[in-house]
């Protein structure tokens, strides 16, 4: 649950920057998993 759980925390920041290439959408999200691996 600590991959949602960062997921969830990461999506605010994600909204906050959406100007941000890195974080578009489902983008945002595989940015995060592959920084977590």
């Amino acid at each position: 649950m600590r991959v949602n759980h960062t997921v969830f925390t990461m999506l605010p920041t994600c909204m906050v920057h959406r100007q941000t290439m890195s974080c578009s959408g489902a983008g945002g999200i595989t940015v995060v998993l592959n920084v977590l691996k």
